[in-house]
């Protein structure tokens, strides 16, 4: 899943340089090159179109996984003995309650399997956003000039 990850961000820098060489190739009016970079382009989107839909499907297992072994533990634990038929006979403030908790767990662990992407996804695009940005300024100003600010940044970090 990291390097699925991995692969969708470096796919996602090179895709937006790519989309604007295709509208600097459009407005100069350059045939071959906008064809070459519309080629390569779909030549990116292919492989990148793939890996997200197996990065769903991989959620979708994951949560598949932890909602089974979650029905099997709620049905062993509070189903057992028809627990559930005398609890929605006693009164009518509980209406299903076998369906309430089976929506319930549906919905935990839907969110359990996306916990990981939600928080590693950010993480990642902010280091590939530093590193991005670092690379950036060394070029254009030279490692002297960057060595102070980025060791007194670091310093920061690590305080913090």
């Amino acid at each position: 899943s990291n390097l699925a990850g991995t692969f969708v961000h470096f796919r996602e820098l090179a895709g937006s340089s790519l989309l604007g060489s295709i509208v600097k190739n459009i407005v100069d009016r350059d045939t071959p090159a906008f064809v070459r970079s519309l080629v390569l382009w779909v030549l990116i989107a292919i492989p990148a179109t793939v890996t997200n839909s197996m990065l769903r499907f991989l959620e979708a297992s994951l949560s598949l996984s932890f909602r089974t072994k979650l029905v099997r533990l709620a049905h062993g634990r509070y189903m057992a003995k028809d627990t559930y038929y005398k609890v929605s006979n006693l009164d009518t403030r509980l209406p299903h309650p076998d369906q309430c908790m089976t929506e319930d767990i549906c919905h935990f662990c839907d969110q359990l399997a996306k916990i990981y992407s939600q928080v590693s996804k950010p993480l990642f695009d902010i280091h590939i956003l530093t590193f991005q940005l670092l690379y950036m300024i060394v070029v254009k100003a030279g490692w002297s000039r960057i060595s102070q600010p980025l060791a007194f940044g670091g310093a920061a970090v690590c305080v913090a």
